[in-house]
């Protein structure tokens, strides 16, 4: 009997649209719900695109702020449409569902585009590509650009594979645009995902063959701030436990049935990396039978699993839960990232 993905709610209906569309038209697509203090910076960054052929959908997902009234003010500089409350992906697939563009570039309310991020990438697009994608800086809740530093332009899925490179490192959502074709032949983004949805899309576009391709440079600002229920803001332990867990079951079923190639024991020991890593971080929180459920998954996904460098020496002198123990207790109090 074939395994069934314990998640898993794509929209099919995307392949009616998937060839009706402006050739060279960019559809930049805003989901947006009680967005009402970032939503105009956002819909002016991609108004204020120097690409010259751009159109600006915007979804309001049940907000019950002044969204929908900011959206109304823009009269037809804009597409607008309002439905109750489904959640950001499939607000996007909404978005899609309307779009008229050959390309989709995705924004979130809250973030913003750097006014060449819509030129820059489409320069980039070679005749097969299906995705290109950029950097992201962060900024805080008022725009300014906090420390920190793009991972792409090391080139990471050069040593790893992309497969494995969208679920460790992530694409952010509005770092790629897309060819519109690829986006409605994997059904868009799984609505039944309520956080996690960019490392799932773009797996499953790596894995029904986009190809892809990397454009250096800054696409757009990355809001980081507490009120819009980001994960990083989030007590996931306590509200999800198994989240990530559940994720890595996902996936692994996913390359299982949709790779030519199977699950390769590379992508096997990604997933048992992601999960030390979050044994290591619910142990640095106090969390240890959380952690320790996670290292128990760990190793019943990849027995005699050992983290690279100095990590994977501490496992093999120690063994790996003391080494996750120690590790959480090393990020606790600063003496490790």
């Amino acid at each position: 009997m074939a395994q069934r993905l314990p998640i898993g709610q794509t929209r099919d209906s995307l392949a009616e649209v998937a060839r009706d569309f402006q050739p060279g038209l960019v559809s930049v697509i805003i989901p947006c719900f009680n967005a009402e203090r970032y939503l105009r910076e956002a819909i002016d960054s991609a108004l204020a695109q120097t690409y010259p052929q751009v159109e600006v959908v915007v979804i309001d997902d049940g907000s019950s702020d002044s969204s929908a009234r900011i959206m109304r003010e823009y009269g037809e500089r804009i597409t607008c449409r309002s439905g109750p409350n489904a959640g950001a992906c499939s607000a996007r697939n909404d978005g899609v569902s309307i779009s008229t563009g050959e390309f989709i570039q995705f924004l979130d309310a809250d973030d913003v585009l750097v006014p060449d991020a819509v030129e820059q990438r489409m320069a980039a697009f070679t005749q097969g590509a299906g995705m290109v994608f950029g950097d992201r800086v962060h900024v805080d809740d008022v725009g300014h650009k906090l420390a920190y530093e793009s991972p792409h332009p090391d080139r990471g899925w050069d040593e790893v594979g992309f497969a494995q490179y969208v679920i460790i490192t992530n694409i952010h959502t509005m770092e790629p645009l897309h060819r519109r074709r690829w986006v409605c032949e994997v059904g868009g983004f799984d609505e039944a995902l309520p956080q996690g949805q960019e490392p799932d899309f773009h797996l499953r576009l790596t894995l029904a063959g986009c190809p892809f391709a990397y454009s250096p440079g800054i696409v757009g600002g990355f809001r980081q701030h507490a009120s819009m229920q980001r994960i990083g803001s989030s007590t996931w332990w306590r509200t999800d436990p198994e989240r990530y867990m559940r994720f890595a079951r996902h996936y692994m079923i996913l390359v299982t049935q949709r790779s030519a190639d199977g699950l390769t024991p590379e992508f096997s020991r990604a997933m048992a990396g992601m999960l030390c890593f979050h044994s290591v971080e619910l142990a640095a929180r106090g969390e240890l039978a959380l952690a320790r459920r996670y290292h128990d998954e760990l190793i019943r996904l990849l027995p005699g699993f050992r983290p690279h460098g100095l990590a994977g020496v501490a496992a093999d002198v120690f063994g790996l839960w003391r080494s996750i123990r120690v590790g959480g207790w090393a990020r606790r109090f600063g003496t490790s990232r």
